[in-house]
C-alpha cells in the first residue's frame, strides 16, 4: 500500500502501488527498513542519526536522550520541559535547540528537538523524524518496496 500525504491540502489517501503516480517533482528519500517501519539518516549538528519515519509524531525531529548526548545537544545548553507526540502517543521531553538538522533535502536551523528519556524496550528507536519535516510538502511512503518520496507540488497526482 501506498500512503500520499499532502500536508499543505489536510488529505491522505491510500493506493495500491500498482494505482499509484508518483508526482512529476517527486524526490525519493534514501530509507531503508527497520521491522515494518522505514528509516532515513538526519544529522543534527553535524552528527549521523538514523531516525524512524513516524507519521504520528509531530516534531521534525525527537531523539532518545543517549542519542541526544551524542549528538551535542545535552552539552550545558538551555532546555525547557514539554510534552512530545510519539508513537501514537505523548511522553513527557525537554527540548533543546539544535544549530542545524538535515532531513532529506532539506536543512533546518535553529530547530526545537524533543529529548525523551530512553525507553527500554527492545526495537524502540533512538531517534523518530516527524511531520514538521514534511510540513508544506506531500508525502508518499510505500513500505512494501521501502520507497519515500517528497513533493513540493500542492496538488494530488490522480491515477
Amino acid at each position: 500500500t501506498v500512503l500520499e500525504l499532502d500536508t499543505v491540502g489536510h488529505r491522505l489517501r491510500f493506493l495500491r502501488p500498482e494505482d499509484h503516480i508518483l508526482p512529476t517533482d517527486a524526490r525519493p528519500i534514501t530509507v531503508t527498513r527497520r521491522g515494518s517501519s522505514l528509516s532515513t539518516q538526519v544529522t543534527v549538528e553535524g552528527a549521523t542519526i538514523e531516525a524512524v519515519v513516524d507519521t504520528g509524531a509531530s516534531a521534525l525531529l525527537a531523539l532518545g536522550r543517549d542519542t541526544a548526548a551524542s549528538a551535542g545537544l545535552l552539552d550545558g545548553r538551555p532546555t525547557r520541559r514539554t510534552s512530545s507526540i510519539v508513537l501514537g502517543g505523548a511522553i513527557a521531553a525537554e527540548v533543546a535547540l539544535a544549530r542545524t538538522v538535515t532531513a532529506g533535502d532539506r536543512l533546518y536551523r535553529d530547530a526545537e528537538v524533543p529529548i525523551y528519556a530512553d525507553v527500554a524496550l527492545p526495537g524502540f528507536p533512538d531517534a523518530l523524524l516527524g511531520m514538521e519535516a514534511f510540513e508544506g510538502r506531500t508525502l508518499v511512503m510505500d513500505l512494501g518496496r521501502g520507497q519515500l518520496h517528497v513533493s513540493d507540488g500542492q496538488t494530488l497526482t490522480v491515477g
